[in-house]
Parts: structure tokens; sequence; C-alpha cells
């Protein structure tokens, strides 16, 4: 089953980590956003399906200043160089925050009834908010349709009238074999990385295994960097446990439930049309959460359609 929803989302917050932020951050939102909005779909005995998985399209994209930063006494940086009369404050000052429309497509592997869900959506997701953002909706804002074929994405996505988005899908194949979590960096520059003109990254030539291996990186990267046309970005895919869990922490909100001290995962993501999607239903476009206790890590994970 598939659920459709569009809205328009203003003042969304475009806070992220120290590389993402914006549009950058919606897969972490969207997957929040999904599992609020089925905490209050529960609440009438209704849901969107078990395996619920999110693909978020973009629109209409704006980024502005927001309302001034109650911590900012607290959390500005000064530029001492101007001299104490002239200090001036951080962007601090103010917390970024972003407008857009956004649609999201939910697939689910259960057929449910459509036209309580279909009535139910009218009035839980106005009452939401996206990443602190408040969510206006049109006459066609959502929509229920049974299947999970890509004829059934393809309505989907027309019937709520997101022919023009552009969808998040994930990248992280981009990222150095190998050191997913800890060389984004060289993700980066592996990606930017331009073949030589006389065409040695194509044949390799006599380097040895471990860099004919760098060599085959690069040529994919190369390749599909050619090939593809795109805006690829730094996600934030999720969080790493860096300590064990902290119990009766001070200034904790309970101190009676430990807490950790995590760190942003990071990952390469791209924007494609929705007609690219609909086309190519194997790119990793639905998110979903993913969580391993043992290495400590909580993420969100992309998969293709089918998986």
């Amino acid at each position: 089953m598939i659920t459709a929803i569009r809205f328009h989302g203003a003042g969304i917050s475009a806070s992220g980590s120290l590389l993402t932020g914006g549009a950058a951050a919606f897969p972490r939102n969207a997957v929040g956003f999904v599992h609020a909005l089925e905490r209050h779909l529960k609440r009438q005995a209704l849901s969107l399906g078990e395996n619920r998985r999110v693909a978020i399209g973009v629109e209409n994209y704006s980024l502005h200043k927001g309302e001034k930063n109650p911590a900012t006494p607290k959390m500005a940086l000064w530029k001492p160089w101007k001299g104490r009369s002239e200090m001036a404050p951080s962007v601090l000052d103010y917390e970024l925050k972003c407008d857009a429309t956004i649609t999201l497509i939910i697939d689910s592997d259960d057929l449910l009834d459509v036209e309580p869900l279909q009535t139910a959506l009218k009035t839980v997701v106005p009452s939401l908010r996206f990443a602190n953002g408040s969510i206006f909706v049109g006459e066609r804002f959502s929509r229920v349709i049974s299947g999970a074929d890509g004829e059934t994405l393809s309505r989907a996505i027309k019937a709520v009238h997101a022919s023009r988005a552009q969808f998040i899908i994930s990248r992280d194949k981009l990222i150095t074999k190998g050191r997913e979590f800890d060389s984004f960096a060289d993700g980066l520059a592996l990606f930017d990385e331009t073949p030589p003109s006389d065409g040695s990254a194509e044949e390799g030539g006599d380097e040895s295994p471990e860099a004919a291996g760098d060599t085959e990186d690069a040529k994919r990267a190369g390749k599909w960097h050619r090939q593809q046309a795109g805006w690829v970005v730094p996600l934030e895919r999720g969080y790493q446990a860096v300590t064990a869990p902290l119990a009766g922490r001070p200034a904790a909100r309970d101190p009676h439930i430990p807490s950790v001290v995590a760190t942003p995962v990071l990952g390469l993501g791209e924007f494609i049309t929705a007609r690219r999607l609909m086309r190519n239903l194997d790119l990793n476009a639905f998110w979903h959460p993913f969580s391993d206790r043992s290495a400590g890590l909580y993420l969100f994970n992309a998969s293709s359609f089918n998986s």
C-alpha cells in the first residue's frame, strides 16, 4: 500500500549537523514525522501498515532567518578582533528556517481499508508539525492507493501533483569502501575526482592491487559523474553513540532515564526528479529506521522500493 501526502511547510528547522542542514536533514525529519503520524492514527484504531518506508520529495525550497534564538546569551560566538565596543554576535543569534513544499510517499507491506485512513489523514496531518514547521494542506494533499508496484508509485505521485518534486536518494556507495562512518571527506574527494583525459583511469594501467582498487572506485564515481546529472549533498543518516548509557546525569530533564552522548553519522545523497524515480525503482529513495544497540547506532537507512 502507498500513502502519498503533500503539504507546504513553513518555518521548518534548517539546523542539522556541522555539515548538513535544511533539505539535507529531511530523511531524518520525514522518518520522525511518519512515526508521529502512525501514533496519532493508532488512537483511531488505524495504521499506515507494517514495515513503513518513506520517500521524500522537495519543491519550492527557500532558506531564511527565523526567530531570535533564546539560547544566544549562552552560546554566542564573538569576534574579538573588532574591539570591545564593536563586538558582533554570530549567526547563532537566529535559528535558520526554511519553507518548502514536501511530498511523502509512504510504502508499507499491508493492504488496508483505504477510506477510513483517507478520512483520518484529512484531520490528523494538518494538526502535526514537520521539523517544528507549520503544515498547510490543499484540497488534494493526500491519496491512499492499494498495491506496491511501479504503476502504483506513478499514480500516487501524480495524484498529489508531485511530478516536479526532487526526491532524495542515498549515494553512500560513492564513499570510499570500508570506511563509511569515518571517511566522509574521502568520499567527497572521490566523487569530485575527474578522470584523466588520456583515458588511463578507464584502462587501469599497471598499478599495484591496492592502487588498482582505488582506480576502480574513481572510475565508477567518474563515470557516474559524467553520465548522471544531479545534486549530491552530505546527508545526516542518524546517530552513533560515543559513550555508554549515562544514568543520573545532572541537569537532565528526567535523571531516571539513561542518556548517551552521540555524534551524527553522515552519508551522501542526491536529489533526483520524480520521473527518474518512477523509471528506476531500484534507486535507494525509501528511508526507514534501523538500530544496532551493540554498535550504538541509530540510522535512517535507504532501500529500494521492492526490498
